[in-house]
């Protein structure tokens, strides 16, 4: 088949990307394409495309580039699947192999909301149903001191630093409510939070990208109101119309 030389490997976890792996299989047979709900829910692509209908780890994707011989990896995972994303982005970095990533939508659900003035989310925060898990940075920590009983319905994520840990309890904050974290959050740690400490809202920055998605199908999962403080930070990545511009241009096919 006329078209692109190359092969690829695609981690298919978005409908863009179900859809740009499907429109570049009309110019190649050499498209290898990992579905797993691990990488997302989205729907398998479409036409002459060797699926592979499982999770790859480390060991057997290093095997399958190195059996078919992938050239460029396309990296279509969605933003909840964090820990694949890793896995892909280590193992085209250690073998040299061109790597590409969809840069995936942020999914807002009933249970988010986005704040850019404090003062609308300290009113929001006013009359909590449950406890508030509180994750973020100093600046955070001080402006929700504002929130009546603060000191009793916070539950704060803090770095695992003698010193921040110090200035958090001098604004008034109870040891008991702290929790020292130095690791990043993940689903099923949330999860566990949520349902020790009866938490009803969780208040994080817009600006903690990575796991941003774990956080929000958590929160989403257990009813959780998710209250973003602060814009949004894009995923990296291009977008799947920018994506394919640049294989037509590489490979001169024009159909999409």
């Amino acid at each position: 088949m006329a078209g692109i030389n190359k092969k690829i490997m695609a981690f298919v976890g978005t409908d863009d990307a179900a859809a740009l792996v499907s429109a570049l299989a009309e110019h190649t047979d050499d498209i290898y394409a990992a579905v797993s709900d691990e990488y997302g829910k989205a729907p398998h692509p479409g036409g002459n495309i060797t699926l592979i209908s499982k999770y790859l780890d480390e060991e057997k994707m290093s095997s399958w580039i190195d059996r078919v011989g992938v050239d460029i990896v396309i990296d279509g995972t969605d933003l909840p699947a964090s820990g694949a994303r890793a896995v892909i982005k280590k193992v085209c970095s250690e073998k040299s192999i061109e790597y590409h990533r969809i840069a995936a939508k942020q999914q807002m659900n009933l249970h988010t909301s986005i704040y850019r003035n404090k003062d609308q989310l300290l009113r929001d925060l006013e009359y909590p149903v449950g406890n508030i898990l509180v994750e973020g940075d100093e600046e955070l920590y001080g402006l929700l001191t504002g929130v009546k009983d603060f000191s009793e319905k916070i539950i704060m994520m803090a770095p695992a630093d003698h010193d921040v840990i110090k200035r958090v309890l001098d604004l008034g904050y109870r040891k008991e409510n702290i929790l020292s974290i130095n690791r990043l959050i993940h689903a099923d740690m949330l999860l566990a939070m949520f349902r020790e400490f009866a938490i009803s809202d969780y208040v994080f920055p817009g600006y903690l990208k990575e796991g941003m998605g774990e956080r929000l199908a958590s929160a989403d999962r257990s009813d959780v109101k998710a209250c973003i403080y602060g814009d949004l930070v894009p995923d990296d990545g291009m977008s799947a119309d920018d994506m394919w511009d640049m294989f037509a241009e590489r490979f001169g096919i024009k159909e999409y």
